[in-house]
């Protein structure tokens, strides 16, 4: 069964995959619960079928680790900086943001 989602992972018109947040928070209190063990399965599946995987509500190094460890890719969260607005995202990056 998991080569035949991995085919069909492949096939999707998807280049990326987020974690929801109510997974990631539930995997960022407790790495042993069972959200955590399918995740330890899936995300490598998912990049091998060259899917990229963002891991959102990253707050802790901690957690950033656990992520890169399980083959995530991305992560976000605040661990990389407060939310802001548009216009500001637009200055740090050094272009002009449409509002």
């Amino acid at each position: 069964m998991a080569t035949a989602t991995g085919a069909c992972l492949a096939e999707l018109p998807v280049h990326a995959v987020r974690i929801a947040q109510p997974v990631a928070r539930r995997v960022a209190d407790d790495v042993s619960a069972i959200p955590a063990q399918v995740l330890r399965a899936v995300v490598p599946m998912v990049r091998r079928s060259g899917i990229s995987v963002v891991a959102r509500e990253v707050d802790t190094e901690e957690q950033a680790d656990w992520w890169r460890g399980v083959g995530a890719d991305r992560v976000v969260g605040r661990l990389l900086g407060e939310p802001g607005p548009a216009q500001f995202v637009g200055r740090m990056l050094g272009s002009p943001v449409a509002t």
